[in-house]
């Protein structure tokens, strides 16, 4: 990646991320923030996540290749976080088709793809991954009822509250997620998590590129 761009509270990294991409930002532009206020997942799900402690992202990639093949990118994410995980910490990742990442049954990270398309051709890829690594599970719980708390006082002002939370408890909410500190009970450097991603998954999408660009020119 080319770029980074840090944030310390934006709605989402993906729309940010969009945003620039429409403005005709370059390929390896990578937005990070430390908080969300409107983070999602994949079928529009609400992504929480408490402040300065997760791995969040989102990529602006400009691949050469057919729109129908923009699912690639999604399983080099979720290898690429696979991988580094479980070097940086030893334990067991799982992958859940299409794009969750489990440890013991419980999900710890996510990957989103959304892309723009323009006369049937692939013009750019927002990839965006969400990675829980020193959080713990009672500041989820926090971090979504703080989210909610935020809607509901913009809903007072006359603003908008649409995808509120459906007021979920905590056991049943909690149960369900983890995270790097929860699984090992160790701190672990997220800029250096991101780097460790960065490599396995660079790597790959170039292998990939060049991939298409042979494919390409057999056609030509």
């Amino acid at each position: 990646m080319k770029k980074f761009l840090f944030y310390k509270r934006l709605s989402s990294t993906q729309d940010i991320a969009y945003k620039l991409a429409l403005q005709g930002e370059g390929e390896g532009t990578v937005i990070i923030s430390d908080y969300q206020t409107g983070g999602r997942g994949r079928l529009g799900r609400k992504w929480f996540a408490p402040p300065k402690k997760n791995l969040l992202c989102s990529f602006i990639l400009r691949p050469n290749m057919p729109a129908e093949q923009a699912f690639r990118i999604s399983r080099l994410a979720v290898c690429a976080i696979k991988k580094a995980v479980e070097e940086k910490t030893d334990l067991s990742v799982y992958s859940k088709y299409p794009n969750d990442l489990l440890i013991k049954g419980k999900k710890f990270a996510g990957v989103l793809t959304e892309t723009q398309i323009k006369k049937g051709k692939l013009e750019f890829i927002i990839l965006g991954m969400g990675v829980n690594v020193n959080s713990i599970k009672e500041q989820f719980f926090r971090a979504k009822s703080k989210i909610k708390n935020e809607r509901m006082n913009a809903f007072r002002k006359g603003g908008d509250i649409e995808g509120k939370s459906k007021g979920e408890e905590q056991p049943q909410f909690v149960k369900r997620i983890t995270s790097l500190r929860e699984e090992t009970g160790k701190r672990f450097s997220r800029p250096a998590l991101l780097r460790k991603i960065l490599k396995y998954f660079e790597k790959e999408y170039f292998s990939l590129c060049q991939e298409n660009l042979i494919e390409v020119s057999k056609i030509s």
